[in-house]
């Protein structure tokens, strides 16, 4: 099993001056039982990356929370890997464009709540921090970055 942890680590937020100019519209749509972040903890998360990444503008992201399966179909469908995964990015572009007027969607995240929170117990953490760290992880993949050695 993939996880995103060992493939990816992120600069610690906390101590980010606040003075970008980001309005973010974040599109919901969970087709589980699973009961995730509050949208305002979830818009925070991606706001920390573009913030980090000096990404201002309107922006907008979507969120779909799916079962064990459909990340799997998916997963092979997109990546040809024939196993589920805790989330799969699928970003607009290859670099964000800056001071947007309008809202432009930079992509969708899509996260398997079933395989988090099996990542979450073998790290030890919560399955709140867990679902934090994909959000960030699968944001800065709307940016346009790779794990080392893709392309």
């Amino acid at each position: 099993m993939i996880s995103t942890r060992d493939l990816l680590t992120f600069t610690d937020f906390t101590d980010y001056v606040d003075f970008f100019m980001i309005d973010l519209t974040l599109v919901i749509e969970n087709k589980t039982d699973f009961k995730t972040s509050t949208k305002k903890a979830i818009k925070d998360c991606v706001i920390d990356v573009l913030k980090e990444k000096g990404i201002e503008g309107e922006i907008e992201v979507g969120l779909i929370i799916v079962e064990k399966s459909e990340i799997q179909y998916l997963n092979k469908q997109y990546r040809q890997k024939d196993y589920p995964t805790d989330v799969l990015s699928f970003p607009i572009f290859d670099k964000v464009p800056q001071n947007n007027p309008v809202p432009i969607l930079i992509g969708d995240i899509i996260i398997c709540p079933t395989i988090m929170k099996e990542n979450a117990d073998r790290f030890g953490v919560s399955y709140d921090t867990e679902f934090n760290n994909l959000i960030k992880h699968s944001t800065l993949h709307l940016l346009g970055y790779h794990h080392k050695g893709d392309e």
